[in-house]
């Protein structure tokens, strides 16, 4: 018989945690450990029929001594262990104990057929739902998409040149369009395909001959290395979100980066102009920044002084998107792993009932996080599709005059959802208490954090502290 161990992540890590486990049932370390638990038992039990002369503790050691080892321990599965993220990927693990397989089995089965459920309801995309690829992951595929950047030196040099050189002087001199028209482009490449570039003006290339070229002449090229390293941007962003496996699932992303963009921006195009587009915007503003040595420090001190406001945010919320989804992981497989514990335990009649119900208990816990994740991703998603479209569609699209506001709303939503699951630890355990239960239990956790947070960074910057744990 085989039986299904359900995740959301890190499959071949739990592969391993499971071989261990079922090696470890298996050892001669276990069976002392068995034995001494076996020996205590049946001292306690020697000791309560002398203090009471009631033969029921007899009945009950021999029952407890009997049913735990024959039918939780000796008898053993195999375990397929099911990565949701991971589709293509399959993990399974032979002779693992009925301690440990029943429970996670019945309750990792439980708990993606909720939040599975809950999700073909509430999102009908699988690039949406949580179960397959995290917390509002088009989201954080667009702000890795706006971190694209020119990577190689030389090609950054070029384009400075070519702004400095053609750009400037087509709109200061020749007055061939406006900065205006440049900022509000939703594709600079497309823009500058329509413009006429000087036959006059040009770069020196950095080759050995240093060979002169007109703008004209050197557009086309500049283009293509812009698609090249485009291509390679993508290839970073694959690696990034998924390891060794990139290359499984570059078709994936590249996908998923065009769904993002159309949903957000309301753009259809695809990954690889997404990114173009993108290294363009940040190459102009790598460009007008170098030209004024001023304009950085202003962007320095309003980008410190917004840091401040936000400073609870962002720390609280980067981390709790890292670190609750993964905590909600490593708890389901500790847990499986300390079956050799509420084994030995339960080997003793004055313990049994008490140590295999709290091990129950633990995994109903757990089960219930990824029903209220897939919730709240839904709800967080619409509500920054709504404000994502109605500030995208004023400019037809992203541009250098709108990045910033969207760049700012994808963020502060992305901490907003990331400090709303630090609730979810506390809403599953009083959920089935009521809604007062409940909502008390969040707004204490969510008060604290907030006040004792704050009263930080208004100290730090009433004091004049400007250091990197305010930024």
């Amino acid at each position: 018989m085989t039986l299904e161990y359900y995740t959301y992540t890190q499959g071949a890590a739990i592969q391993k945690a499971l071989n261990a486990i079922a090696m470890f049932f298996a050892s001669q370390s276990f069976a002392s450990m068995m034995s001494i638990s076996l020996m205590i038992g049946a001292g306690m039990t020697y000791a309560h029929f002398v203090a009471s002369r009631n033969p029921k503790h007899i009945y009950i050691w021999a029952i407890v001594f009997t049913l735990v080892p024959s039918m939780l321990i000796k008898q053993t599965v195999t375990m397929q262990v099911i990565d949701k993220t991971e589709p293509t990927a399959g993990y399974s693990v032979a002779n693992v104990p009925y301690l440990v397989a029943l429970p996670s089995w019945f309750f990792s089965t439980l708990m993606v057929g909720s939040a599975d459920a809950i999700e073909s309801i509430f999102t009908t995309v699988d690039d949406e739902r949580y179960g397959r690829t995290g917390m509002m992951f088009g989201s954080e595929l667009y702000q890795l998409s706006r971190q694209a950047d020119l990577k190689d030196t030389e090609l950054r040099r070029l384009w400075d040149d070519f702004f400095k050189n053609c750009i400037i002087g087509d709109i200061q001199i020749n007055k061939k369009y406006t900065w205006n028209a440049l900022l509000n482009a939703p594709d600079v490449f497309t823009f500058l395909d329509g413009q006429r570039m000087s036959p006059l003006r040009g770069v020196i290339l950095n080759n050995i001959n240093q060979t002169f070229k007109t703008c004209e002449e050197v557009y086309p090229d500049l283009k293509k290395q812009f698609h090249g390293s485009a291509v390679d941007e993508l290839d970073l962003i694959a690696t990034y979100l998924h390891g060794d496996k990139a290359k499984t699932y570059k078709a994936h992303v590249q996908t998923a980066m065009s769904k993002s963009y159309q949903r957000f921006i309301g753009i259809s195009n695809n990954a690889v102009d997404v990114l173009k587009q993108n290294m363009a915007m940040n190459a102009i503003r790598h460009s007008i920044d170098t030209l004024d040595p001023s304009a950085s420090a202003m962007n320095y001190a309003y980008t410190s002084n917004k840091m401040q406001q936000t400073s609870m945010w962002a720390t609280l919320g980067m981390q709790a998107r890292e670190f609750i989804p993964m905590m909600h992981t490593m708890l389901f497989t500790l847990f499986s792993c300390l079956g050799f514990m509420v084994a030995a335990v339960a080997l003793i009649p004055a313990f049994t009932k008490m140590v295999l119900t709290n091990y129950i208990k633990t995994f109903a816990y757990l089960a219930t996080w990824p029903a209220l994740f897939a919730i709240l991703n839904a709800i967080m998603t619409w509500t920054l599709e709504s404000h994502s479209s109605a500030t995208a569609n004023p400019m037809k699209g992203l541009t250098l005059s709108n990045g910033n506001a969207l760049d700012e709303l994808h963020m502060r939503y992305g901490y907003m959802a990331g400090f709303l699951m630090m609730s979810i630890p506390v809403l599953a355990g009083k959920i089935l208490q009521g809604g007062v239960a409940a909502a008390q239990a969040m707004n204490y956790q969510l008060a604290g954090m907030i006040n004792s947070t704050n009263a930080r960074v208004s100290s730090a910057s009433s004091t004049g502290n400007m250091d990197f744990g305010n930024m």
